[in-house]
């Protein structure tokens, strides 16, 4: 039993301390324009920073409501998805697309608007320098409303 503690310590001894270098990257499946480096991250880890938006959680889903003109006749509308927006060292998006796609297509292209038009983010940092990062949002339809997860 002592053996098997000492070896479970270990192994997490082990994972935290790689966890901290561990580091995520993209698949692309064709390059992105206007990148910083090669490569764009997925933060996940302590020490690595998501890229932010310039608009607070709460702001961002009032300028949903005010912009998303599909579901202003639809108030019974239910949907999920996902928005995956890419932001460069600078702060800029050059990507942003539905990577979970809703029921319509017409919501997707708004929602992607929307996104694209918030201007400049704060970069990802990963060791505490600006990179190319990738932010997914998740968001739910419900009764005609958006709100992000």
């Amino acid at each position: 039993m002592k053996k098997l503690s000492f070896f479970l310590l270990l192994s997490f001894a082990f994972c935290s301390a790689s966890a901290q270098s561990m580091v995520m990257k993209m698949q692309m499946k064709a390059p992105i324009p206007n990148i910083c480096g090669k490569d764009v991250y997925v933060m996940m880890f302590d020490g690595q920073e998501e890229p932010v938006p310039p608009l607070s959680k709460k702001d961002i889903e009032k300028k949903l409501e005010t912009n998303i003109l599909f579901l202003k006749d639809k108030p019974t509308f239910k949907d999920k998805g996902t928005v995956n927006i890419v932001v460069n060292c600078k702060g800029d998006v050059v990507q942003c697309q539905i990577d979970t796609k809703t029921k319509s297509e017409v919501l997707d292209q708004q929602i992607v608007a929307v996104f694209q038009s918030f201007g400049r983010w704060n970069p990802g940092k990963l060791d505490g320098k600006k990179v190319d990062a990738s932010k997914p949002w998740s968001f739910v339809v419900n009764n005609g409303k958006i709100s992000m997860k």
